[in-house]
């Protein structure tokens, strides 16, 4: 896992805002200027430098733009902070720039992702005032123990 290279790909940040680890191994990255989460299966195992598993937000490891074909349910914009949560089996998060928080759930073991709900902000509409720095861990609610 690296820092930023200049270029958008499975193996590069830029501007990583957040991390959470689930119960079996996965590490989440939210990759805040890519708008994507990135997904490392058996992250302890990986080496310096290792790609991605899988990638949320965006339809490839090489596109960074936001939005990309509009704002719906499988994109982000600005990703600030993410949770785990391993009673439901459910990843959040808190899509900054879209004033929202998707809720990701595994399918087929986890080799897939799709986002099961966005809230509250409705999935087609951006916020007109989401600007500025933001504790996502006070804003959301959520305990950053």
């Amino acid at each position: 896992m690296l820092g930023h290279s200049g270029v958008t790909s499975q193996s590069s940040m830029a501007t990583p805002q957040a991390v959470a680890v689930d119960n079996s191994g996965r590490l989440y990255v939210a990759d805040d200027q890519n708008n994507r989460i990135l997904i490392f299966n058996k992250a302890e195992l990986k080496p310096n430098g290792a790609n991605a598993d899988i990638v949320l937000g965006r339809a490839d490891f090489s596109t960074g733009t936001t939005n990309t074909g509009g704002i719906s349910a499988s994109t982000l914009s600005r990703p600030g902070g993410i949770a785990f949560d391993n009673a439901a089996n459910v990843l959040w998060v808190a899509d900054y720039a879209n004033a929202r928080a998707v809720r990701y759930s595994p399918v087929g073991g986890g080799l897939r992702w799709i986002s099961t709900a966005a809230m509250p902000q409705p999935s087609t509409t951006p916020s007109p005032t989401a600007s500025g720095p933001c504790s996502t861990s006070t804003a959301m609610g959520w305990s950053t123990r």
